[in-house]
């Protein structure tokens, strides 16, 4: 499924970003 992908990209990206 192609939006539970973009989904779990934009997660991934958010958590990255919060821990610099």
């Amino acid at each position: 499924d192609i939006k539970a992908g973009y989904e779990l990209k934009l997660e991934k990206l958010a958590k990255e970003k919060e821990e610099k």
